[in-house]
């Protein structure tokens, strides 16, 4: 039996806990969970049957804690997100690079006569393209510096704690509408005042609002070590380690763009005798022409 527990069930715990944190930093499988949320609310709010409210009670919890984890990793690695999104970008890259240049000049420049004509094209997408991932390759030094970083910092924790409270909110209408002795001077009608209350246990606010059971108070102790987890272990999570973790997230990204701006720019040497960088002066040098005479 122990041998079983150590060796079996425990790595098969450590295993699943694992996998569940890879699908958790998926922004598809925050949105799912968001719908959960939504349901499991619909379902606190309108269902009288007790089962049901306390299993969608226990669920909004459990999907609180699984967006709290993605919150968590967003704030120890700001880019996180954007990394992930990034893969999308090399999917698109792929796509266009096939489409734009590999299919429409390289496998069609020995079998055509009007080489000037796919030369013109192949300039304008090279110039689409590159104009495109430079602008990305900007925007991602924008974003990934200091402040905005602090700034994202920022965002997430209020986000945080208003997720927090909304959420600590219908635990206690639900619970209240299971039992309304729960609390004193809380009706099961009136929700804002049940998100009042949660809005009072972060603060100094004195509600008047008493939790009378036990399962209330412990709701409540809940809600206030939540509340000290948000505070300290996001903050000291942040200041050790968002800094370093956004540049290394920002390299990588930066180094993947780079790769595609080089492939743009050798293409442009050997196809057109040019670089990259005098065809976009050439197109911002056209575009400034056509402005003045204008």
């Amino acid at each position: 039996m122990i041998y079983k527990l150590f060796f079996v069930y425990i790595p098969k715990i450590i295993e699943i806990y694992e996998n569940i944190l890879k699908q958790i930093r998926k922004i598809q499988f925050q949105i799912l969970l968001f719908f959960i949320d939504l349901l499991c609310i619909y379902l606190i709010v309108k269902l009288s049957n007790i089962i049901g409210i306390i299993v969608a009670l226990v669920m909004l919890i459990i999907l609180m804690i699984l967006h709290l984890l993605y919150l968590f990793q967003l704030i120890t690695n700001p880019l996180m997100a954007l990394n992930n999104l990034f893969y999308y970008v090399e999917r698109l890259w792929i796509i266009l690079r096939d489409n734009s240049i590999n299919k429409k000049y390289f496998y069609k420049k020995e079998k055509t006569g009007d080489l000037e004509k796919m030369k013109k094209n192949l300039k304008q997408n090279i110039e689409i393209l590159a104009r495109a991932f430079n602008l990305l390759n900007n925007k991602i030094i924008n974003i990934s510096s200091k402040k905005s970083v602090l700034k994202f910092f920022i965002l997430v924790f209020i986000v945080s704690i208003i997720f927090t409270i909304t959420i600590f909110s219908f635990e206690y209408y639900g619970l209240n509408k299971i039992n309304c002795e729960h609390f004193s001077f809380l009706k099961p009608v009136q929700y804002f005042e049940y998100f009042y209350f949660s809005v009072s246990i972060y603060s100094t606010i004195n509600s008047g609002i008493v939790p009378l059971t036990t399962f209330a108070k412990s709701i409540v102790i809940t809600q206030i070590l939540f509340g000290i987890i948000l505070f300290y272990i996001f903050i000291l999570s942040f200041s050790t380690t968002a800094f370093e973790s956004a540049s290394k997230d920002r390299e990588k990204i930066l180094g993947k763009l780079r790769k595609i701006l080089n492939y743009l720019d050798d293409v442009a040497k050997n196809e057109l005798n040019t670089s990259v960088e005098n065809l976009l002066q050439e197109k911002l040098l056209e575009t400034s022409t056509s402005s003045i005479e204008k």
